[in-house]
């Protein structure tokens, strides 16, 4: 199979992504702020500029203030996981579309309900190195990301589906807890301790996005014949 566009139908797929990814990230950085500017006027706890005075429960005292901030920020922090993902993954079909449009033979591309990243990657293995480093690191993060995107949408963030099993044996416990940016309380809700994890994620979902782009032009520019995949 091969594919078969016009520069120009790469600038209107680019324009098409560019033009909602560049609102969105409007809306992405001014409600960090409002988080931001929230945390900052109810006077939580921030570790990079506040000093604790010597005292025999300072462990406790920063638990309870990461706690608060925590549970304060949860409604904005899974909002903007969801929307992200969302964003992402109408990105994806985007491209998916495409790629339809364009090989030859016709390559159908049925658009998934469920299991949308699972779905669109493997429809885009069929033209898409997902090995290379650049797209194979990036989309590592964003499939770590869609645990805790499922956990939000399905169980309201929080890491117990099987209240047979205490916290620590809970799937996908052990993937959560190694990842700093999150923090799991002991009745199993996932928090984000730093909302920079939030805009550096939009970030990793804009340059998977460009890396998948840039192949499919390297490959319709030089005639590349895609191969099945494994």
């Amino acid at each position: 199979m091969t594919l078969s566009a016009t520069d120009i139908e790469f600038e209107i797929l680019e324009s098409k992504i560019r033009s909602f990814d560049t609102k969105f990230e409007l809306f992405v950085a001014n409600t960090i702020k409002t988080i931001e500017n929230d945390n900052l006027f109810k006077g939580f706890y921030n570790s990079k500029i506040h000093r604790i005075i010597e005292t025999d429960n300072e462990k406790e005292f920063i638990d309870f203030q990461s706690f608060l901030k925590n549970h304060n920020n949860k409604t904005y922090i899974y909002s903007l996981i969801l929307m992200i993902f969302s964003a992402f993954e109408t990105s994806l079909k985007t491209i998916c579309y495409f790629v339809q449009d364009h090989s030859t033979p016709y390559l159908p591309f049925t658009e998934p309900h469920q299991k949308i990243l699972i779905n669109c990657k493997k429809y885009l293995s069929k033209t898409i190195d997902f090995n290379s480093s650049e797209i194979n690191i990036n989309f590592t993060i964003i499939e770590r990301l869609n645990i805790v995107r499922n956990l939000i949408a399905h169980n309201d963030g929080n890491l117990i589906k099987n209240k047979d099993f205490p916290l620590e044996r809970q799937i996908h416990y052990e993937q959560i807890k190694a990842d700093k940016m999150y923090d799991i309380h002991i009745t199993g809700q996932i928090y984000i301790t730093d909302t920079s994890y939030i805009s550096n994620t939009n970030k990793v979902c804009g340059l998977i996005i460009k890396s998948l782009i840039d192949q499919l032009k390297n490959a319709n520019n030089k005639g590349i014949k895609f191969c099945k995949p494994i």
